[in-house]
């Protein structure tokens, strides 16, 4: 969400914006199925959310999210799964109670980013996890693939790219930061 958000933006608001990180996200009009497997997922984070269950949904947050949905369980290590649990129950509480982002009237851009790519004229940092849901990769390099002045990082990772590999990322940020802005 935080993905497509930025970039709605930045083809919103081209004046507002000298630089764009897009991690791991989506992409407005963006349509590519998931797996079977990966739907499977999404249907029982449905049945969590009608039954309200707080934490069945922060721990599915923490299998798709940190463990990548088709990769054994526990693959994240333990800090960071405490860490991105703690986060994803705040969220699913935040979620259920009517304060989290959804509570939020969508504002889709018309039309959407997936046609008006070519837009942005900022330079593009773009990362994604080969770990992650196929619809998020395959989003992530259609970006990295459209957008005029764009780099494209792909790390073995799921979703929690930065968390996951803080070192790599970081360096692969500076070093992109440094090129475009210093």
């Amino acid at each position: 969400m935080g993905a497509a958000t930025s970039i709605d933006f930045a083809i919103a608001f081209p004046d507002l914006v000298c630089g764009l990180v897009v991690i791991a996200g989506g992409l407005s009009g963006f349509d590519h199925p998931n797996t079977p497997e990966e739907e499977g997922i999404f249907a029982r984070e449905a049945i969590l959310t009608e039954s309200k269950d707080v934490e069945g949904l922060a721990n599915l947050c923490v299998r798709l999210w940190g463990d990548g949905p088709l990769q054994p369980e526990g693959r994240l290590c333990k800090e960071a799964r405490q860490q991105l649990y703690a986060w994803c129950k705040d969220i699913a509480a935040r979620e259920l109670n009517g304060t989290g982002g959804s509570a939020f009237e969508d504002q889709d851009l018309d039309p959407p980013a997936v046609g008006r790519l070519s837009e942005i004229k900022t330079p593009v940092a773009v990362a994604l996890g080969t770990l992650d849901e196929s619809s998020t990769i395959a989003a992530m390099r259609y970006v990295g693939e459209h957008v005029r002045v764009s780099t494209l990082k792909e790390y073995k990772a799921a979703h929690m790219v930065n968390l996951e590999c803080p070192d790599e990322f970081n360096v692969w940020l500076e070093d992109w930061l440094n090129i475009h802005y210093k």
